[in-house]
């Protein structure tokens, strides 16, 4: 081989092994979630009911741990729900199903929002988690 073609080669090995380093290192890795309203939802419907089995299991002997006939309003005097927490439930019309701290499970639901627009059901459960169920379009 000539000085050249391995001087060449060099380079071009080079050049190849530097874009394949750099798109491993910039390009994502996996599914990109992109910020849109319903992902803020979903989130906060989530994160409202893991405020709530927190305090469940953290509070269990507390006499404000019987929460199971309490509204938002009521738990948030109490400083179990944020006042951010109850203007969310309220201005985007999510129904408050209760939550009782001896009956947690993934088949509790705590909060229910559903979107007509986008076919969508939000429900937030009692052991913290939250699931979306797509409804059938009329």
């Amino acid at each position: 081989m000539s000085a050249t073609f391995r001087q060449s080669l060099f380079w071009t090995v080079l050049v190849v092994l530097v874009a394949v380093v750099l798109g491993v290192l910039l390009l994502p890795t996996g599914p990109v979630i992109r910020d849109t309203p319903f992902i803020r939802d979903f989130d906060r419907i989530h994160q409202i009911c893991s405020t709530l089995r927190f305090y469940a299991d953290e509070h269990t002997n507390s006499p404000a741990a019987h929460m199971s006939a309490k509204s938002v309003d009521e738990l948030a005097t109490a400083g179990i729900l944020s006042v951010d927490d109850v203007t969310f439930i309220r201005g985007h019309h999510v129904e408050f199903c209760g939550f009782d701290p001896s009956h947690i499970g993934g088949d509790v639901p705590v909060l229910v929002a559903t979107n007509v627009e986008t076919f969508r059901r939000i429900v937030g459960y009692s052991d913290g988690s939250a699931r979306y169920y797509e409804l059938k379009a009329p």
